[in-house]
């Protein structure tokens, strides 16, 4: 039974490509991994509290520290999306996101804690201007709130993994928060991989490249003439 099976039959069962089911998982796969990430820390608040021997009120800074790495790189990740490659905006999101959860998880103190949250912070900052963009543009209109309906599916399930399983691992198994931690990390750092060597593989360039500004002045300029993101279906660009 695939990812898409229960809230993506619908993608399937209206003919659409192979692309276009396969990015839907991928980048709803990668929604799931960044939001276990940002809510690592709520069901292990009073265990950090213990071991680094801080209030929960300091705890509280360093999720807001990493809320505000998110917000601040924001804007860069678009442009980055917008004028290079949002494969490359992809996959930095993914790796530095996935580098913060590892910080995080060897912190010798709270300094280096709440360095780990920045950095995850930063990574998180970057995957909706990649997913937004590459969705757009690997699903036809007709079914583009389907798909985005489904990359928000398995963002929700990422927000509720961490209490169960982070809670469970700590909880039941007798591990450490930090083998619960780093457990999500790997999670992340395998996806990331497969996610991005199917994305060189099978995924291609006219989803991850940047969007051409056509000069509609000039009957040379690159795009000029051609469909733009909303004419994928196969409608005619207005002459």
């Amino acid at each position: 039974m695939g990812i898409l099976d229960t809230p993506g039959r619908a993608l399937a069962d209206e003919g659409v490509t192979r692309e276009t089911l396969l990015v839907v998982a991928l980048v709803g796969g990668a929604e799931f991994v960044n939001h276990t990430y940002l809510v690592l820390f709520p069901p292990i608040l009073t265990i950090l509290a213990d071991e680094f021997h801080v209030s929960l009120a300091a705890l509280g800074v360093a999720m807001g520290v990493q809320g505000a790495a998110n917000a601040a790189f924001q804007l860069p990740f678009g442009y980055l999306s917008d004028n290079y490659d949002r494969r490359l905006a992809f996959g930095l999101s993914l790796a530095l996101g996935t580098a913060g959860v590892f910080v995080v998880a060897l912190a010798p103190t709270f300094a280096v804690l709440v360095a780990g949250q920045a950095l995850l912070g930063i990574g998180v900052a970057g995957h909706h201007p990649a997913h937004f963009p590459i969705l757009a543009d690997a699903t036809p209109e007709h079914l583009r709130a389907r798909a985005f309906s489904v990359r928000g599916f398995l963002g929700s399930l990422g927000f509720g993994a961490p209490p169960v399983l982070v809670t469970a691992m700590v909880g039941v198994s007798g591990l450490t928060w930090r083998h619960a931690v780093g457990a999500v990390g790997a999670f992340g750092l395998i996806y990331a991989a497969v996610t991005l060597a199917t994305f060189q593989r099978y995924v291609s360039r006219d989803v991850t490249a940047p969007e051409v500004e056509a000069d509609c002045s000039d009957p040379d300029a690159p795009g000029f003439g051609e469909p733009g993101p909303g004419d994928r279906d196969g409608a005619a660009a207005p002459s």
